[in-house]
């Protein structure tokens, strides 16, 4: 890499949540401690690899989906549903609109008609 990448890239705010690092300020911040009953949100790394297992069960179930009522069906779950804040869900990271196609996914928490 060369010393004007380097450079541009010393540039970059870091801030660190919890021991990770993320790129908007370099002042150090602890999130505040989650509720014992509270279900944990979804790391960004967790959400790269749960996109990546799902890619892979949908390419091996030969890209089917799901008929368009079970489809709307799961996104009014979600619709009433604390965690969801459109168009994702806060605790999965997934865009529910895209997830709710997929016959191998399920909600988090189980808000989704079997």
């Amino acid at each position: 890499m060369g010393d004007a990448a380097c450079e541009l890239i010393a540039t970059i705010p870091i801030r660190e949540y919890d021991g990770v690092m993320s790129p908007t300020n370099r002042s150090t911040t602890t999130n505040p401690p989650a509720s014992a009953d509270a279900p944990k949100a979804a790391s960004t790394v967790g959400m790269a690899k749960s996109l990546a297992t799902s890619m892979a069960k949908w390419a091996a179930g030969g890209f089917q989906t799901l008929p368009q009522e079970i489809h709307d069906a799961r996104l009014s779950a979600c619709e009433g549903c604390k965690y969801h804040e459109a168009p994702r869900c806060t605790l999965c990271g997934c865009y529910t609109d895209r997830k709710a196609w997929l016959p191998h996914e399920d909600c988090p928490i189980g808000k989704w008609p079997g």
